[in-house]
């Protein structure tokens, strides 16, 4: 499934990296990448290696050197009413930072996507512009990479401005959420797990103009 009817969505390119996704999608998808789009592509490379990391580490036990060290620079903080602690996203991958193709202008890019980690866990999202509106599309998805049959249905989302909540929703059976939002500063995006809480901060599309 695209958005629009120009991209797939992040948490597909999850899927068809881990071999997950249906054998339809999988043959529209690799049309997709042959046909030279530079975001796709950049993602499909970014999940791979992401994916190949989780795997290795969930057959030795061993993490790599490079995934500690990150792991170390995130500090843990305990969010206000929340018995457990809530962790900042690393950001491991923004569509905006690879290189464009030759030709194509920065301002033309109708998406953006990014991926943040804590630990095992992914937060995949999906940022597009609506038409004719001033308003954002978020879609995303939460998963497990160490774990990707863990049922992630019902994982609580909330879309915050600095302590305020704007909206809040669940995922579905597939960890998949979506936000329709106006961007502001100070916006970032609450995600509730059963032993820890992820907080993703959302400031790099608040002046984003597509």
């Amino acid at each position: 499934m695209t958005i629009k009817g120009r991209h797939f969505r992040v948490e597909k390119w999850a899927d068809y990296v881990r071999g997950a996704a249906t054998h339809t999608d999988r043959e529209s998808m690799e049309e997709h990448l042959r046909s030279g789009c530079a975001d796709c592509t950049s993602a499909s490379k970014m999940l791979s290696e992401v994916a190949a990391v989780a795997r290795r580490a969930a057959c030795t036990g061993e993490v790599p050197a490079r995934a500690v060290r990150r792991a170390k620079s995130v500090l843990p903080t305990v969010e206000k009413g929340s018995f457990f602690p809530t962790l900042v996203g690393e950001l491991v991958f923004d569509s905006w930072l690879q290189p464009l193709p030759a030709g194509v202008r920065s301002g033309s890019r109708e998406s953006r996507q990014a991926i943040y980690r804590v630990g095992e866990y992914y937060v995949y999202i999906r940022v597009e512009k609506q038409l004719e509106s001033q308003l954002l599309s978020l879609v995303g998805q939460v998963a497990n990479e160490t774990l990707p049959q863990q049922p992630m249905k019902s994982v609580a989302v909330a879309l915050r401005c600095g302590e305020e909540t704007l909206i809040q929703s669940v995922s579905n059976e597939h960890g998949e959420f979506q936000f329709e939002y106006e961007p502001k500063r100070r916006l970032h995006l609450w995600v509730g797990l059963t032993d820890r809480n992820i907080d993703v901060p959302l400031s790099r599309f608040s002046t984003w103009k597509g």
